[in-house]
């Protein structure tokens, strides 16, 4: 299905990297969760260097074909730096989504608590025999019970 809010995933499905850019996916789709924007532009970097990889290989298979050794050397050092720059954009990303995952729980679990709270103080009925706050809600103001003095 085709819709506004579809993604076609930037990584390979098995890997860590596929697994990660899915749990920023879902975070950003969840109300409780907080703003990903720092991980979003980690995850674009990421893929930037993947990207750039593939030039740094070009070059490097380019150098050895023709036999140019210091081009080749050169072209190593760079996806060498890249695939550096990868790994360590990799282990931030996966602590940074684990951070968010953990805040996002923290607040889905807080809202269960107010949402139980709120539910018990709507439909507990009070001690002194009045019907719970909702039903005395719904009552007056569907014209059963007047908010104004008895009439007779």
């Amino acid at each position: 299905m085709v819709g506004p809010f579809t993604h076609t995933p930037f990584f390979n499905t098995d890997s860590e990297l596929a697994d990660i850019e899915s749990h920023v996916r879902r975070l950003q789709a969840s109300v409780h969760a907080p703003p990903t924007d720092r991980a979003e532009r980690v995850l674009a970097d990421v893929q930037r260097a993947i990207l750039s990889t593939h030039e740094a290989q070009l070059q490097l298979n380019i150098a050895s074909s023709a036999g140019f050794d210091e081009h080749r050397q050169l072209w190593q050092g760079k996806l060498d730096d890249l695939d550096q720059r990868i790994a360590d954009a990799t282990a931030a990303l996966h602590g940074l989504v684990e951070e968010l995952r953990l805040v996002r729980f923290q607040r889905f679990a807080a809202a269960m608590v107010i949402g139980v709270v709120a539910l018990r103080h709507l439909f507990t009925p009070p001690v002194d025999g009045q019907p719970p706050l909702i039903s005395q809600r719904y009552l007056a103001g569907a014209g059963f019970i007047s908010d104004g003095p008895a009439a007779r």
